[in-house]
């Protein structure tokens, strides 16, 4: 659950856990916990579900990029490159015009060239 809120902003896997994230980690783990164990006692469930709630908007809070994960040291984790690649065939025109079968055919010099540069 946690991965999929920081690989929006960090690539995974992360070389060192930030302790922020592992205390989040934990207090998500905590309530799933809980939840389980004490069904029917609702105040002990609505303590950890205050913590729950609060690991899931500082989780949102990474993802979109407001906070900041730092190592142990102090160093703050590299992001991932907002460098975004866009490919399109629009407008696309074939350089050999490889639709038209005529075109097809391979010229026997050249084949001729291509063995001998083999040879």
């Amino acid at each position: 659950m946690v991965n999929s809120y920081i690989s929006a902003r960090y690539s995974l896997p992360l070389s060192t856990v930030p302790p922020e994230l592992r205390r989040l980690s934990e207090d998500i783990a905590s309530f799933n916990i809980i939840r389980g164990v004490y069904v029917n006692d609702n105040s002990v469930r609505n303590d950890f579900h205050k913590e729950y709630e609060r690991a899931l908007k500082e989780l949102e809070s990474i993802k979109e990029g407001d906070t900041k994960l730092a190592y142990t040291d102090g160093s703050v984790v590299t992001t991932k490159s907002s460098t975004r690649m866009l490919s399109s065939t629009e407008s696309y025109t074939p350089i050999f015009q490889l639709d038209d079968a005529g075109n097809w055919d391979v010229d026997n010099d050249q084949l001729d060239d291509i063995s001998t540069a083999r040879s």
